[in-house]
């Protein structure tokens, strides 16, 4: 110990031992994280650097401890080096001895410190890290040691509280930031938990030197020694301003919403969707009559148990819908149980606020509206609805009714008086029958205005559209209206735009009845001068697979005009424009709602301009199509340039023939007075090829006129006259002043175009005497003609005797000789492989083969027979909407319903047979297009004889024929009908019912056929027990027929 060495190496030993001693120290303090952030702050950077440098000796176990410790509290590699360590000093424990730093090499020492050093790192990452995310999260920690009375804060604490990090942390200091009003509640809350060995947790407010005011929670918890003695406290502050902030608008948002709510009486709902969990508000559970407390506990079953069974399978479709993106919200009125027993009706509205992101609902709110008042007042307005609607069904039936039994005698006592009028009568004989016959078809169209106004009131007006002539439908219009213009000596024209299709496809009949109800109207409000009918062509627009043509129809007249203040009224329902012009005029005020009416249910509208005292003029605009396949125009028979003279009073008129007549071929030069003609013709000897006079020109007779062309060779042509004065004697008259034509006002376009072809073709002069009787004649003597002469061959395919003989006979009387009979789609198919045919007329339902599958077969080319494009024409019973388009889609060519029609089947033939003439046109009745009330609503006759001899075209022996055929096949019918009804097969019933039908209709049994018709709907529809129930009404109408047809025809007989 004396020499310098020993000294030395004693020095070195103790200095040594201090060094382990204060590893030792650290080493225990590093391995307690709650010591942690105070001492690393504490130790000084040097000791720190000394530690790794310096060798040591300490207790085996101690050491072990020691390592152990720090290696479960490192990861990664340190962990690693440090397992080597231990594992040295392990095996020394176990060898009982101690271990001296100068056994261990010196890399090993170097090594221990490099791993001391590590650590050291790693814990500065580890506090760094947690610096970061207090400060992200607004979160500050502090430390409070009693022994010492220490107070550490973390960085972030000097940030919420502002306060400056030189300055030490003291809890004076921190207790001066805190509100005034919280420092007490804090400082009692602080030591109660202190006391009571507890944690704590509170919400306080600061208050900033500027006057600003946060909000901090914090939370603390005290460690003690074994004796409950407190060693420290440890705790956090966390800014949550912003959050306190938010909080507080969504509870100021709330409040708003519960007012508004509360405004609208409605209930919340809140449904999370992953756990059914539901949460209601007070008044939700009031709408059934309990508070939130007597439902608990709520969850989804609680609406599902108070909900009305029916309702819950619509809601839940929904919600799916909604959930589907279906609907941008689910809305439903469900009824749920109220407390006290009674259903309440509640609008349900709802929207999914919350997705997962795999798209899956997991939130969903809404709200409950009670809607039961309004409920009970839709259902009381539904009640009166129906209750209306039954009103306005017994309205209809019995104005149908009393329409069939005022109808019934009118059309007695018109026919009769026809009848009469056509026998030699005296003047004032011819008077009384003449008023008598006005005055009935006053009182018929009345009733019809009547009936059409109920319909659309009703709403079951509907359209029969079909191809028509507008040609032939204005010459009908012409006839209608030209006895009641040529006694009024009214100037009537009608002209028509040379650029509209000649066929076209609408309803034919109701346009018709808007142009008499305007022209009519024009008529009877204008004294003297015109009335002008003008329809133009406003554009063309190609619509495949047919042209739609915009028409403008103008009725102009120079009578008596509407004031201005009066025009408002014009269109309303049973309106005249004042007492005196229903006292003069009459009429029902219907004629012009009614047109209107029927204007926009063609999709079209109506106008009117008037100026009082200077007349009317009525615009109507439709849109119509032009026929599927139209007739190619005719060929104007003139030569070009064919030049005519036109004298007419007043010049209108002149200027309206003018154009009409250009369109086929003519020059025309307007003339206003009669010796301008005479002038015209001494300037240009012959160049003219005729010349039309007008019977009311004023400066010189026209007969007058006639004769002085006449008597002077130079200046003679032929002549046409137009009178607007007819009477007897006249045509004659006429004729012996040179007129080579005499056509009595109103002139149709067609009647003036034939007589100006006759004349083209025949010299001067012409005997007899062209009229409008004699082209009539003509014509329907050289169609007939033409038709017998070269009758193409027709198959008629139809099951029914009786409608057989009809057709036949029809075809004959049309001149179609030619015809060919099959009973079913199958003997049709036979019958054109054998033959071949001009045109098909098809029944649709039949046995075997009905017609749409024949039709079919025929259009199919991979079929064997020779024609696959040969015309078939449907000629069908089924008469509903959508029947004739399924006829066309099936491939058929046209369409006609029965009972058959002769017109129209004639217009039909002429229409579709290849080169065929035109049937004569029904110029003076109505078209066959045209549908009158009276076809549709006299469904209660049992028998009505007139129409069904009419439509036999008045032939005796036809009526007989077919009468024979209904009494041999009418029992079957029924029986076929019976067997049907007792084994309840719908299908055989409708077909049976359908076949009677068709029979019948042809026959007139009006009744019969009527309940046929609905027992064959009935069974269409599957309305099996209704179908059934028309049978004891079937079977009594049959028999009152089958006694009156027996009884009819024996007295023909």
């Amino acid at each position: 110990m004396n020499s310098p060495v020993d000294l030395a190496r004693h020095i070195n030993r103790g200095i040594r031992r201090i060094l382990l001693i204060i590893i030792a120290i650290w080493l225990a303090l590093f391995t307690l994280d709650s010591y942690l952030e105070y001492y690393l702050t504490a130790l000084d950077e040097h000791y720190l650097q000394l530690l790794q440098l310096i060798p040591w000796l300490l207790p085996i176990p101690l050491l072990i401890l020691l390592l152990r410790q720090i290696s479960s509290a490192m990861i990664g590699e340190i962990s690693q080096e440090l397992a080597h360590f231990i594992a040295i000093f392990t095996q020394a424990e176990q060898q009982e001895r101690q271990i001296d730093t100068r056994q261990l090499k010196f890399d090993q020492f170097v090594q221990l410190g490099t791993i001391v050093n590590k650590m050291l790192e790693q814990q500065r990452a580890a506090t760094n890290q947690l610096s970061e995310a207090q400060a992200m999260a607004n979160l500050g920690s502090w430390e409070l040691w009693f022994e010492n009375e220490r107070l550490v804060w973390s960085s972030q604490v000097y940030a919420i509280f502002e306060l400056p990090k030189e300055q030490p942390p003291s809890y004076t200091q921190l207790l001066s930031v805190v509100h005034p009003e919280d420092r007490e509640l804090l400082d009692t809350t602080y030591r109660q938990s202190l006391q009571e060995q507890r944690t704590y947790s509170l919400e306080h407010r600061l208050l900033m030197t500027d006057g600003r005011v946060k909000y901090v929670l914090e939370h603390g918890q005290h460690h003690y020694d074994a004796n409950g003695k407190p060693i420290r406290s440890v705790g956090s502050v966390q800014d949550i301003t912003a959050t306190k902030r938010l909080a507080h608008s969504l509870q100021q948002e709330r409040e708003r919403l519960e007012l508004v709510l509360a405004g609208t009486d409605a209930g919340l709902w809140d449904w999370n969707m992953s756990d059914n969990r539901v949460v209601f508000n007070q008044r939700w559970a009031e709408i059934i009559g309990y508070t939130l407390e007597e439902l608990q506990p709520l969850s989804l079953q609680t609406w599902l148990d108070n909900t009305h069974p029916d309702d819950l399978h619509h809601s839940s479709e929904l919600i799916e819908k909604h959930i589907q993106g279906e609907s941008e919200l689910y809305a439903c009125e469900v009824r749920m149980r109220h407390r006290d027993g009674h259903w309440v009706w509640v609008q349900d509205r709802g929207k999914v606020v919350e997705w997962s992101p795999e798209g899956r609902p997991l939130r969903m709110t809404g709200t409950h509206v009670e809607i039961t008042d309004q409920k009970e007042g839709q259902l009381a307005i539904e009640q009166a609805r129906q209750e209306a609607i039954a009103a306005n069904s017994a309205k209809s039936a019995f104005l149908a009714n009393m329409s069939h039994e005022i109808r019934t005698p009118m059309n007695g006592v018109i026919g009769m008086v026809d009848l009469l009028l056509q026998t030699p009568l005296n003047k004032q004989q011819q008077r009384y029958a003449q008023t008598i016959a006005t005055s009935g078809k006053a009182l018929l169209q009345l009733i019809n205005d009547i009936l059409d106004f109920s319909k659309i009131e009703a709403g079951k007006m509907e359209l029969n559209t079909i191809d028509f002539n507008i040609h032939h439908l204005l010459d009908d219009l012409h006839q209608l209206l030209q006895q009641s213009a040529r006694q009024k000596g009214l100037n009537l024209i009608i002209s028509i735009d040379p650029a509209i299709p000649e066929w076209l496809h609408g309803d034919p009949g109701r346009l018709r009845q808007i142009l008499l109800n305007l022209a009519g109207n024009a008529i009877k409000f204008t004294q003297q001068g015109y009335v002008t009918i003008k329809l133009s062509q406003q554009r063309q627009l190609l619509a495949a697979p047919k042209e739609r043509v915009e028409l403008k129809i103008s009725v102009k007249d120079s009578g008596i005009g509407i004031a201005a203040d009066k025009l408002p009224l014009l269109f309303q329902n049973f309106q005249q424009l004042d007492s005196s012009s229903t006292r003069q005029h009459g009429g029902t005020g219907l004629g012009l709602a009614i047109s209107k009416r029927l204007t926009e249910l063609m999709q079209g509208k109506m106008g009117v301009s008037s100026e009082e005292g200077r007349g009317s003029s009525f615009d109507v605009y439709l849109t119509l199509l032009t026929a599927k396949e139209p007739l190619p125009q005719a060929e104007p028979a003139t030569e070009p340039h064919r030049r005519l003279l036109l004298v007419h009073h007043p010049l209108q008129g002149a200027l309206q023939w003018q154009q009409q007549l250009q369109a086929h071929g003519w020059q025309v030069e307007p003339l206003q007075y009669g010796l301008d003609l005479l002038q015209r013709l001494r300037e240009e000897p012959h160049p003219f090829d005729a010349a039309i006079i007008d019977s009311r020109i004023i400066d010189i007779d026209a007969a007058t006129l006639g004769r002085v062309i006449r008597d002077t060779p130079e200046l003679e042509l032929p002549l046409v006259l137009f009178d607007a004065d007819p009477h007897r004697g006249q045509a004659l008259s006429s004729q012996q002043a040179g007129f080579a034509a005499y056509l009595s006002h109103p002139v149709t376009p067609a009647e003036l175009q034939q007589a100006l072809e006759r004349l083209s073709r025949s010299p001067t002069p012409i005997y007899p005497l062209i009229t409008r009787h004699q082209l009539k004649e003509q014509h329907a003597a050289l169609l007939l003609e033409a038709a017998e002469s070269a009758s193409p061959p027709i198959l008629i395919v139809e099951d029914n005797p009786t409608n057989q003989i009809v057709i036949q006979a029809i075809l004959e009387r049309l001149g179609y000789t030619d015809n060919d009979l099959a009973e079913d789609g199958l003997q049709a198919l036979e019958k054109l492989r054998q033959q071949r045919y001009a045109l098909i007329l098809m029944d649709i339902q039949m046995p075997n083969m009905d017609g749409l599958e024949t039709t079919r077969t025929i259009r199919d080319p991979a079929s064997t027979l020779p024609d696959h494009d040969i015309p078939i024409i449907a000629v069908t019973a089924n008469a509903m909407k959508g029947d004739r388009e399924r006829c066309l889609q099936q491939g058929m060519n046209d369409y006609i319903s029965k009972p058959v029609d002769a017109k129209l089947l004639a217009q039909k033939l002429h229409q579709w047979l290849p080169k065929q003439p035109a049937p004569c046109p029904a110029s003076e009745t109505e078209s066959p297009a045209t549908c009158h009330a009276s076809d549709h609503e006299n469904n209660h006759a049992i028998f009505d004889f007139e129409s069904a001899y009419e439509r036999l075209m008045n032939n005796q022996g036809l009526f007989l024929r077919v009468a024979d055929a209904f009494i041999e096949d009418g029992p079957k019918q029924l029986q076929t009908i019976a067997a049907a009804v007792a084994s309840r097969e719908l299908s055989a019933i409708q077909k049976s019912a359908h076949k009677l039908k068709g029979s019948t209709s042809n026959l007139s049994a009006l009744a019969l056929s009527h309940t046929a018709k609905a027992m064959e709907n009935a069974a269409r529809l599957e309305q099996l027990d209704e179908a059934i129930s028309y049978w004891p009404q079937l079977q009594s109408e049959f028999t009152q027929f089958m006694q009156q047809l027996q009884q009819r025809r024996d007295e023909m007989a």
